[in-house]
């Protein structure tokens, strides 16, 4: 499925990257072929460590996930929802407030068949899934072995 980014038509199979390390999260297309960046979406969504993303294509947005290393910050293990075509936070959640036992460190987020959030952290033993608007739905547990960890 294709998509518009910041006003730009991206093909499906495009290569998506996000940089979020040190400011507001920035997504970029990537040209597969050559590794040029021919478009980017500069968000306003955190502080640092914005440290995973994934494109919702049911609903034509980006979510990405902020850990806990910008502590003190209302950022801290959130997600947000994205418009790619005008960068606006259509909506955003704050794990911890929902999870307590679930906090996001290094992690990551992916969007599962049944249009659900996944997201993973190198603090837990589980996988978290969630709405696309914040529900909690279950833990999956991760397989067992430290090969498998990254502590």
């Amino acid at each position: 499925m294709d998509l518009t980014l910041n006003g730009t038509a991206v093909a499906a199979g495009s290569l998506l990257a996000i940089n979020g390390e040190s400011a507001s999260a920035e997504v970029y297309a990537v040209d597969k072929g050559t590794g040029a960046i021919f478009k980017s979406l500069n968000t306003t969504f955190g502080h640092s460590h914005v440290v995973g993303g994934a494109y919702h294509p049911s609903r034509n947005t980006f979510f990405l996930v902020e850990d806990r290393v910008p502590s003190g910050t209302v950022n801290d293990s959130v997600v947000a929802e994205i418009n790619p075509s005008n960068v606006s936070v259509l909506n955003s959640f704050q794990i911890t407030g929902i999870l307590s036992t679930f906090t996001v460190n290094y992690g990551d987020i992916d969007i599962g068949a049944n249009g659900n959030l996944f997201i993973v952290s190198s603090d837990e033993s589980t996988i978290a899934e969630f709405t696309p608007t914040g529900a909690f739905v279950q833990e999956l547990a991760l397989p067992s072995g430290e090969r498998y960890r990254n502590r």
